[in-house]
């Protein structure tokens, strides 16, 4: 009964038999007007793990769900589209946990994502590292030399963009942009410290400048907060803040045309 079932899956998009291909060792059903692809559930993750076989450090999987106009192959219920694991692409799932749609060219798309990914933890590897390097060597310094060593990172020229685009958004939106790349699993944890760094200065009972003086009392809070979000922008990854920046800007479009 499995292989009568299996021989008639319907392409999503053509509604004409799929007929089965191999991939690289996996057994995927392959539609031959779009070239289109069915991947079983777990053979997306096989697909992955051609390039990167780490499970928990693939985030998550399934980013702004919502629903497709496709039919599971399976079992005929409406496929769900989602952002592949927070990334600019869009894949359809069956509910039910049948497998995954993937229009022609996307199973390439992931491998280039995964490989990507790599590269993103092995800069954050190398960005700890780093780090941890250069709290040691300040443990050794006199406390003039460990304020000249933070004032020469922080002179390091920094890319504009990003602070300008940020600058654009309105207010609210500003503080959406960064709970959003703080949940995002892609962001380095590294990065991901900076932001409880700035809430723990600011809670703190004592500061530089005691609050009681006017004005000049909250200075620097609001310098540490300014140089902790630049910091936390600074070591986010570029493809990253701009694919939420994108994803903002489409919001904020779709707002004003209801208006």
């Amino acid at each position: 009964m499995k292989e009568v079932q299996e021989s008639v899956l319907l392409c999503p998009n053509c509604q004409v038999a799929m007929r089965t291909e191999a991939r690289e060792g996996i057994e995927v059903e392959q539609c031959p007007q779009c070239n289109g692809l069915w991947l079983d559930y777990a053979e997306l993750d096989l697909v992955e793990d051609r390039v990167f076989a780490d499970d928990h450090a693939k985030a998550t999987l399934v980013y702004d769900e919502r629903s497709s106009s496709g039919l599971c192959p399976r079992c005929s219920t409406t496929l769900h589209a989602f952002n592949y694991r927070g990334w600019n692409l869009e894949l359809q799932m069956c509910e039910a946990q049948h497998g995954f749609w993937l229009d022609a060219g996307e199973d390439e798309r992931i491998l280039e994502l995964m490989r990507q990914r790599q590269k993103d933890l092995d800069r954050s590897a190398t960005a700890e590292e780093e780090w941890g390097q250069f709290v040691s060597g300040l443990k050794s310094r006199s406390f003039a030399q460990k304020s000249r060593g933070v004032l020469d990172k922080l002179r390091a020229p920094a890319p504009d963009r990003p602070s300008k685009l940020v600058l654009q958004l309105p207010w609210r939106k500003r503080f959406v942009l960064f709970w959003r790349l703080f949940r995002d699993g892609r962001v380095p944890f590294l990065a991901k410290l900076v932001i409880p760094g700035i809430l723990f200065y600011l809670a703190l009972p004592f500061d530089v400048i005691p609050d009681f003086v006017p004005f000049i009392g909250f200075v620097d809070d609001l310098l540490v907060a300014i140089l902790g979000l630049w910091l936390f922008l600074r070591l986010t990854p570029r493809a990253i803040f701009d694919e939420h920046i994108d994803r903002l800007g489409a919001e904020i479009e779709e707002e004003s045309r209801r208006r």
